[in-house]
């Protein structure tokens, strides 16, 4: 059995947000940055490297347990 192998062509070994695009692939978000939402939530806003398409992700936060 082999534990921690990681995918070489794996999404979590590329820096910055990422976001689902329309053309159907996971990818790092382009030229990001962050925004605010009028509800106060933090987000990313940017566009797709590989059809051009506006992407936006709303960002994380830490998860807490309770």
């Amino acid at each position: 059995m082999l534990l921690g192998v990681a995918d070489p062509d794996s999404a979590a070994q590329e820096p910055g947000p990422h976001g689902r695009c329309v053309c159907g692939q996971k990818v790092a978000i382009a030229d990001a940055h962050e925004i605010t939402l009028p509800n106060g939530r933090a987000g990313w806003e940017g566009y797709c490297p590989e059809c051009g398409a506006p992407l936006f992700a709303i960002r994380r936060g830490p998860r807490t347990s309770g």
